[in-house]
């Protein structure tokens, strides 16, 4: 199963779960920075009998698309790693535009090992050239395999659409196989000088331990991490008007009879430097594909088989990149129909359309029930409250908090938020975000 797939099954999982808040972290979070540079939050929790860790580097635009994706597979695990099963099981490394994080979890007694483990991995990774080039063959492969995933080329160009002076928007943030060859293990070693240093880094602890012995730890492990210089701070750069809503078709280097569904999504912008902003992003995306949403509403449409979902964008945590996140909401249809005039087989572009355009026009209006924001309102608690479930992700949310977006202090008022969303401040947020929605069907040639 593809991440991306994995990660569509978690957002369908997270709507579906029961109302429940976000866990809170109590008392707020300890902050401190290192002499070095490196920014440390401490979340004690003793309600637990596990330690949450996350390393974020904040990497910024790749100079060569596709450097952190690589560098994300060459650091975790590593050579150290393998020779400690138990904690490499419970750890991970992940790229997103602009960001690098190693995450993991361990008892409390093994939580050294597992900081000294995230050091190790930044100052010497794997970058022989039998590392590099299996780490390059195994991210192509997977780039392979997404381009014949529909959805990737739908959010690919829709993301494109939206962001043309950003960096957000530039094509193949992953990578092709040309950027991919250029990237030498003595290309990626200055790569990692550069932007694996202290003044990069956030380093977040949650879970069962004492402040001072994490501290110890801490020192002990980043002692030789060099200082280097901070991330640029871009500031969020502004994306060009959206003058008008597109629907455009996409085809496919795949057959129906191979892929019989197809994929319409939309794009639009939605801003999120609030928890209220944060809140009603997510309870606008419930209304269109929660349950009940007005896309699952569309079901028995011409040209439409429901399979209606939701998903940010990982843009949703680089608002450095641009002033307001991406968000797709996305139908599974079938797009042929029988036409009963002429009985052949056509692309039913009109009626899905009119369909799917119909339905955010209603959301953009703000034409919903208090039925309908109140459910939207509880699904999205219990989706908000599965970010923090494991606590390792709570290590990584506070992580995130700390670089990008509100912030913690706001981040943490979000569920307060989501709870006291008023109909008018919803159609409101509503009206700015889908004023002019990019379209995409992506789909094969019949047959």
């Amino acid at each position: 199963m593809t991440r991306t797939r994995l990660l569509r099954l978690l957002w369908a999982a997270a709507l579906c779960a029961a109302p429940a808040r976000l866990p809170a972290v109590s008392p707020p979070p300890l902050r401190a920075v290192l002499p070095g540079g490196l920014r440390v939050v401490l979340a004690p929790q003793r309600s637990t009998s596990m330690i949450g860790a996350a390393l974020l580097v904040e990497t910024g635009p790749d100079p060569v698309p596709g450097a952190g994706l690589l560098m994300s597979r060459l650091l975790w695990p590593g050579d150290a790693a393998r020779s400690d099963a138990a904690l490499a099981s419970r750890s991970a490394a992940a790229w997103q535009p602009g960001s690098l994080l190693l995450a993991g979890s361990a008892l409390p007694e093994d939580a050294p090992r597992l900081l000294a483990r995230f050091a190790a991995a930044l100052r010497r990774p794997g970058l022989s050239d039998r590392a590099v080039e299996a780490a390059r063959q195994s991210v192509l492969a997977e780039i392979r395999q997404r381009d014949l995933d529909p959805y990737r080329l739908g959010s690919e160009t829709l993301r494109q659409a939206l962001y043309p002076f950003s960096p957000l928007g530039r094509p193949n943030l992953e990578g092709d196989e040309a950027s991919l060859k250029a990237l030498t293990p003595q290309w990626l070693s200055a790569y990692s000088r550069q932007r694996f240093v202290a003044r990069r880094m956030v380093l977040a602890l949650s879970g069962d331990f004492d402040p001072a012995r994490a501290r110890a730890w801490i020192r002990s492990a980043f002692a030789s991490l060099p200082p280097g210089e901070p991330s640029p701070a871009t500031g969020s750069l502004p994306a060009a008007p959206l003058a008008r809503s597109r629907f455009l078709i996409l085809q496919g280097a795949w057959s129906a009879a191979a892929m019989p569904y197809s994929y319409i999504l939309a794009a639009f912008r939605a801003p999120d430097h609030t928890a209220a902003e944060i809140a009603a992003r997510q309870v606008l995306m419930a209304l269109l594909s929660g349950p009940d949403g007005k896309l699952r509403r569309l079901a028995g449409r011409p040209g439409i088989a429901l399979d209606p979902r939701g998903q940010i964008n990982a843009g949703a945590s680089v608002p450095q990149w641009a002033a307001a996140s991406p968000v797709f909401v996305y139908l599974l249809i079938q797009p042929y129909i029988l036409d009963d005039r002429t009985g052949e087989v056509r692309l039913a572009f009109q009626e899905i359309r009119r369909a799917f355009a119909g339905a955010l026009a209603e959301a953009a209006e703000g034409r919903f029930t208090a039925r309908d924001l109140s459910r939207a309102r509880r699904f999205t608690l219990g989706a908000w409250a599965m970010r923090t479930v494991r606590i390792r992700d709570q290590a990584a949310w506070l992580a995130y908090a700390e670089v990008s977006g509100p912030g913690w202090a706001e981040t943490a008022r979000i569920p307060a938020a989501i709870e006291s969303l008023t109909p008018a401040a919803l159609k409101a947020y509503a009206r700015r975000c889908l004023a002019a929605p990019q379209v995409a069907l992506v789909c094969p040639a019949p047959g």
